[in-house]
């Protein structure tokens, strides 16, 4: 009976250190992760992370102020705290669930604030040679005149020219080019020489 009630103990014993290292429905503190954030004008961003063993509905409170926290995905939960907060600030969560050791409750980054997860090139290459194509000049096409082919049934008609006698007319009329002075002055002569022989005659 003494054994039984011995090992009876013992079980209690270790259900009691459990249940006083895991939290059932209880609260998890902030542990000031993330103050190097502080102070926030506008409040803060907070991230329970991780959160094995907790269920919803999970309370953010930030110096008396709650607001519900939603999952964020990877089995974190997040909430916005408003209002000014610096390094006195009060913050805590309360879950449902039977919770876990490695939970904790941190300030991610001011309201105001864009968390920066910047990489910054600690080498920096700097182009030592330019390669320039330049592109090769295009010969502009010659366009070919092909000859445009001859019919063998055209014929081509060649006009002769007409020559023209010396003091002829053209259609075969005589020229009347010759001077009329040269006409009279034969006539002319004609009538003295039969003037001079008729007075010749009557000596």
């Amino acid at each position: 009976m003494k054994k039984i009630i011995f090992v009876f103990a013992v079980i209690v014993f270790i259900m009691a250190v459990n249940t006083s290292t895991v939290n059932a429905d209880g609260t998890i503190d902030w542990a000031g992760n993330g103050s190097k954030n502080l102070p926030c004008a506008n409040g803060g961003h907070w991230v329970l992370s991780p959160s094995f063993g907790i269920e919803a509905p999970v309370t953010l409170t930030v110096d008396g102020s709650d607001y519900p926290m939603e999952q964020s995905g990877n089995g974190s939960w997040s909430a916005d705290s408003e209002g000014a907060i610096d390094a006195s600030v009060v913050a805590s969560v309360s879950f449902t669930g039977i919770g876990d050791d490695q939970n904790h409750l941190q300030l991610s980054h001011c309201n105001d604030e864009t968390p920066t997860n910047t990489f910054t090139p600690t080498h920096t290459l700097t182009p030592t040679s330019t390669m320039i194509n330049t592109p090769t000049p295009t010969e502009p096409s010659k366009i070919t005149k092909t000859p445009k082919p001859t019919d063998p049934t055209e014929t081509k008609v060649v006009k002769t020219p007409q020559s023209t006698p010396p003091g002829g007319g053209g259609d075969g009329a005589p020229a009347t080019n010759f001077p009329i002075g040269v006409v009279f002055l034969f006539t002319g002569l004609g009538i003295l020489v039969f003037l001079g022989r008729k007075y010749l005659m009557k000596i």
